[in-house]
């Protein structure tokens, strides 16, 4: 169900903020959760373990692509993303190379354990490497919203910022889910701030909008109130 909710959580903000950069950026965020949660989801209700590590593979197709959409949905919003266009890039490969790790090698997806919830992902060295890789990105995340609020200008602009950067905070806490893949049987309970998420960024949205307010779109807005 929620990630049911978190997938038309990004189609609704591509339609309403009309196909903006922040909005497709989001859109691939929601679209990577949503892969990662609804394979899950599946897997965990998997009998059979040659058929759970398949699901296992699907959902990590989410999971390797989540620290770069997110890295990417920052920039957006702070809009720094020409600047730090080669690093975005750069991070989408990292995380292709890290899915072709999973599909070509037993060294990031070593096979699945089973809990008393269901199987789950068995993460190796590669694994730790990409666990790396998502705390940095996170983290970089966290800290350009950061410098961002500094540069807003009172009012809307930083209550968004604001806003952005609790709602990311409380997704972050989804990662307790990476504790089951070393055999640390913690039931994988990421979705409920992944739910969190979805609430406050819909909130974000609706009140305060993600698309950035230019001297074009403003005086669209102003027509569109006076027709």
């Amino acid at each position: 169900m929620v990630g049911i909710l978190t997938a038309v959580l990004g189609i609704v903000v591509l339609l309403r903020e009309r196909g903006s950069n922040v909005s497709l950026a989001l859109c691939l965020l929601t679209t990577s959760v949503s892969i990662w949660l609804l394979s899950a989801g599946t897997l965990y209700a998997t009998r059979q373990a040659p058929l759970a590590l398949w699901w296992a593979k699907a959902a990590n197709f989410g999971v390797v692509f989540i620290p770069s959409a997110v890295f990417i949905f920052t920039l957006t919003i702070a809009q720094r993303l020409r600047e730090f266009q080669a690093v975005a890039w750069g991070s989408l490969t990292v995380s292709g190379l890290f899915y072709v790790g999973i599909l070509a090698t037993d060294r990031f997806l070593t096979g699945v354990y089973r809990y008393d919830w269901g199987y789950y992902s068995r993460y190796g060295p590669l694994g730790l490497l990409f666990l790396v890789f998502l705390a940095g990105l996170l983290l970089g995340s966290l800290q350009l919203l950061r410098v961002e609020l500094t540069r807003s200008s009172p009012g809307v602009p930083r209550q968004r910022v604001k806003l952005l950067m609790v709602a990311l905070g409380v997704g972050y806490l989804g990662a307790i889910d990476y504790l089951a893949t070393y055999g640390i049987a913690v039931y994988p309970f990421g979705f409920v701030p992944i739910l969190g998420f979805v609430v406050l960024m819909t909130g974000a949205v609706w009140r305060y909008r993600l698309l950035e307010i230019t001297p074009a779109l403003a005086a669209e807005q102003i027509i569109d109130t006076m027709a």
